[in-house]
């Protein structure tokens, strides 16, 4: 198993997301879809499947003060 491949997902402007099974990302490519994905995703999100701390909390973020009680 190669960690540094995964299944590329690519975006329309509506938002809704399109696998590609067919054609792996990697390398770059790979660690940038990762953290992309880390930060759109609201934290929390993914409990129910065992990843209760995945995700950021960027979207509540949005035009706030940055402070430590943000930063935390």
């Amino acid at each position: 198993m190669d960690l540094r491949r995964d299944i590329r997902l690519s975006f329309s402007k509506s938002g809704e997301a399109d696998i590609s099974w067919d054609s792996p990302v990697d390398g770059t490519d790979n660690l940038a879809q990762a953290l992309l994905l880390r930060v759109l995703i609201p934290r929390g999100s993914l409990t129910s499947l065992g990843h209760p701390t995945y995700g950021s909390k960027v979207h509540a973020l949005i035009g706030e003060r940055i402070d430590r009680t943000n930063l935390g």
